[in-house]
């Protein structure tokens, strides 16, 4: 055993604020398996539970390369609340205990310690989903038509990307009720109080129990609609 001064020289820039909770989906076995290794306490559902929770929606997500053996991650964390369905086994974490700092630290996504920026969650960011502009742009038609907030949205979307057309046809996409909303979604639901119907359901942590599981959010429309396996080029001109 090794002591060592503790110091407190250092100031966190712009730490998060410290939630009652966080609740992780069975499914992410290497990360709750860190935790575990760690020494951070546990608990799991014992049956489904429906919690109101805070994800993060990470924009500009990018895989910004590889360090010390694991593709690293960035982007920019939005907060959007979301009543979701938690599975049995899916993992609750009190921050009220000896290691809930450290848990703040790797689960919320920013800081070069997280689970987020080391990659453990960059499956979640990878998108299979896009449309044919032959189907895009008549409903994209539509959706100018029937809202004058995207209209206006749309012509200063217009004006900032000048001749590069070539995000057109997803900024239209993510707009419509066929996109996924649990794009770009990091997968750890945020509690900032207690909840009961939580509190009730929560039994000891058991890594053989542990497996399975995930969470559900329910979406408006089903992307399934128009995926296809090729791409082609989206012209502005039409929709103006």
């Amino acid at each position: 055993t090794i002591q060592v001064e503790q110091s407190d020289r250092s100031t966190p820039l712009n730490p998060p604020e410290r939630p009652y909770a966080y609740v992780i989906p069975a499914v992410w076995t290497e990360v709750i398996e860190r935790l575990s290794l760690h020494g951070i306490e546990m608990e799991m559902f014992a049956e489904e539970a429906t919690l109101t929770v805070t994800n993060y929606r990470i924009e500009d997500f990018e895989s910004t390369g590889v360090r010390e053996g694991r593709a690293t991650a960035s982007g920019t964390p939005v907060p959007e609340e979301c009543t979701r369905t938690y599975k049995k086994n899916d993992i609750f974490i009190k921050t009220d205990q000896t290691l809930g700092t450290l848990a703040v630290a790797l689960l919320e996504p920013v800081g070069e310690g997280s689970f987020f920026y080391w990659g453990f969650f960059n499956s979640k960011f990878t998108s299979h989903e896009y449309p044919e502009n032959y189907i895009m742009i008549p409903i994209a038609e539509r959706m100018l038509n029937e809202s004058a907030a995207l209209r206006t949205e749309w012509e200063d979307y217009k004006a900032s990307i000048g001749n590069d057309t070539s995000g057109v046809l997803d900024w239209f996409f993510r707009r419509s009720a066929f996109y996924d909303s649990e794009a770009y979604v990091l997968d750890i639901g945020i509690l900032y109080t207690a909840s009961e119907s939580a509190e009730e359901n929560l039994v000891p942590y058991s890594k053989e129990e542990g497996s399975g599981g995930g969470s559900e959010c329910p979406t408006e429309g089903s992307s399934s609609a128009f995926m296809t396996s090729t791409s082609s080029m989206f012209f502005v001109g039409s929709l103006s």
